[in-house]
């Protein structure tokens, strides 16, 4: 396989609204950029409600002015995907005849934002270097837990030493993952492999020429055997032997078939996923710019529809972020070795929640008809798979008619019960640790595993209570809830001296009140380094916020993660903020969406970041 160029940078910022405009668009697009007109882009259009009619029509329209123009020579704009639910074109065409389509059609749209690439995370010339570091780096003794597993062959077929570590073997008395779907976006799988239960497998076309039971990348093949290989006595046995492959092939270009994709690519494969029943998405591919589009897509097979979505944290060996991976919606995958340590090349930052076997994995090999010349391969690309496969072994035996709870539920069993590495608690390298299937299986068995505790949001009250704009009572807040009304009539249409964005909560107004710990700097009967922050990490808060009572209160009592606290009043302070990048981005815009997570540590001004000013972000003045 060749040296898949891996490219990441840290988490961007959106793209600004500019000029007179009045939604967000890529920088390129800005009014002065020094782009050239014919310089191929890929965006995501997110239209206003009930202006996709009209935003096509203005496609129509200018591709029949440049071809009158040019006979014959024009190039029209391409729709590679329209996504209904989620109000988009993905759209192809030069970077000024988008400019052009972004000016005519300004009144139709909300934001537009570059499609990004998506690349498969595995990195060859890393496999040989992380077997010497895992020698180099041995501990078995740290926190005296099991740390050390090897491959072993078993009546002549082998059980991967990953199978071992994430304790699937304790499981298969009680599951093997029979009738869970996990839907492997990747660069397809070799369905001929008699390492395969033939039965379990299948997948989805992408185009004509893409088919999703071909892997000439071997990639797919690799990951999928992981989760899936048939437990006979040959080849590998794969951690939930009996649980379904769904393949959607979204990578074959190249002379090895290891391409690349789209974040569109993922979100039209995701929802093919999702239409074949899977229960998890596996995606052992990634790239280093966000995308809005995608991360709300995600979030929603989360929420409405109780899929869990598992990916790659990356290879680059640093603190950068990879995305999917890297959205709240998605457990990020850290590698480690077969001495669980952390693999040399798995990136580590604020993101990764979980880590899992990564380095000399066995699987599957595509195009091997015999099952038994079995594939070696190192990546986050491999610890991936095990996470997905852990997850059907608990889908198998605790699903319920609750799936949107289910997907709760097993996803915070595998961090609550994962084995501790690296700093106490979660850390950037590890995540909560290392996956236990078994561990997680006896959580969820005991009934006592129960879902992790949010961190409350503020509590807001529309103000005044009942607004409605200067149009009547039809106008209000709820009113201003649905679509993009907030956006587009939110500064206008004042009443009793205030617009929506200025009354109403959904538009980032209203009177807010915060939590406060309660006392001040409360910490526990153990000392200073035992304070409501440190019982925000983890399950700290379950596990100990009833005990260890100082100042007359517990960590339940006194803590507003764990559910305590006080409420007050919050005023934005100063009144008024904005950050370094000028008054657009002032605290009502740091109210939308997931912005105060993504940014509200950094563009500070006077003397405040978004968190530390603004009420919604949780800071302010009480």
């Amino acid at each position: 396989m060749e040296n898949v160029d891996q490219e990441y940078v840290f988490k961007k910022r959106e793209s600004k609204a500019i000029g007179n405009n009045e939604f967000e668009m890529p920088g390129w697009a800005t009014y002065g950029s020094a782009i050239q007109g014919d310089e191929v882009g890929r965006v995501f259009i997110r239209y206003k409600p009930n202006s996709k009619t009209v935003l096509k029509k203005d496609i129509i329209d200018l591709d029949a002015e440049d071809e009158a123009a040019s006979p014959g020579q024009s190039k029209k704009f391409d729709i590679k995907y329209n996504f209904d639910d989620l109000g988009t074109y993905v759209v192809v065409a030069s970077k000024g005849k988008l400019k052009r389509l972004m000016s005519r059609s300004k009144d139709s749209i909300a934001f537009v934002e570059d499609d990004p690439v998506r690349k498969i995370i595995v990195d060859p010339p890393v496999m040989m270097a992380t077997l010497q570091h895992a020698e180099e780096t041995f501990d078995s003794n740290h926190r005296y837990l099991e740390t050390s597993f090897v491959d072993q062959l078993i009546n002549g077929q082998w059980r991967p030493y990953g199978v071992s570590m994430v304790q699937a073997p304790q499981v298969w008395p009680y599951s093997t993952g029979s009738g869970v779907k996990v839907c492997v976006i990747d660069s397809g799988i070799f369905r001929d492999s008699p390492d395969f239960v033939r039965a379990n497998l299948s997948g989805d076309d992408t185009s004509t020429s893409i088919h999703w039971y071909h892997d000439t990348c071997k990639h797919g093949t690799h990951c999928s055997g992981t989760i899936a290989g048939k437990n006979d006595k040959i080849g590998v046995v794969g951690i939930a032997y009996n649980a379904k492959i769904h393949s959607i092939r979204v990578v074959s270009s190249g002379t090895d078939g290891c391409g690349w994709s789209y974040a569109s690519g993922l979100i039209r494969a995701s929802n093919l996923c999702k239409d074949a029943g899977a229960k998890i998405i596996s995606m052992s591919l990634g790239g280093s710019v966000a995308s809005t589009t995608e991360s709300n897509h995600f979030q929603s097979l989360y929420d409405n529809y109780g899929v869990l979505s598992i990916a790659a944290a990356g290879n680059g060996g640093n603190t950068t972020y990879s995305y999917p991976a890297s959205y709240p919606s998605v457990m990020s995958v850290a590698a480690v070795d077969r001495n669980s340590n952390r693999a040399i090349f798995s990136q580590f930052n604020d993101q990764v929640d979980i880590a899992a076997p990564g380095v000399l994995t066995k699987s599957v090999n595509s195009g091997d008809t015999t099952g038994n010349k079995v594939l070696t391969y190192s990546g986050t690309s491999m610890a991936t798979p095990h996470v997905a496969a852990v997850a059907a072994l608990l889908f198998a035996k605790f699903s319920t008619s609750n799936s949107t709870q289910d997907v709760v539920n097993i996803r915070n069993s595998m961090q609550k019960t994962a084995q501790d590495r690296g700093a106490v608690g979660r850390d950037d390298e590890y995540g909560h640790g290392i996956v236990k299937a078994w561990d997680a299986y006896q959580c969820l068995s005991s009934g006592n595993c129960g879902s992790q505790k949010p961190v409350q949001p503020p509590l807001c009250t529309d103000s005044p209570l009942d607004w409605h704009d200067i149009d009547g009572p039809t106008y209000t807040c709820s009113w201003y809830a649905h679509d993009f009304n907030c956006e587009s009539y939110g500064n206008s249409y004042t009443n009793f001296g205030k617009t929506a964005n200025q009354a109403c909560c959904v538009c980032g107004g209203g009177v807010t009140s915060t939590c406060t710990d309660s006392p001040s700097g409360w910490y526990d009967i153990d000392g200073p380094s035992y304070s409501c922050s440190w019982y925000a990490q983890g399950f700290n808060c379950e596990s100990y916020g009833n005990s260890y009572v100082n100042f007359g209160k517990t960590a339940s009592q006194a803590c507003c993660v764990c559910g305590g606290g006080g409420s007050s009043t919050c005023t934005d302070s100063p009144s008024g903020w904005y950050d370094i990048d000028g008054p657009t981005y002032s605290c009502e815009w740091y109210a939308l969406g997931t912005r105060c997570t993504n940014y509200g540590n950094r563009y500070g001004n006077f003397g405040k970041t978004a968190n530390k000013a603004c009420c919604v972000c949780g800071g302010g003045t009480a």
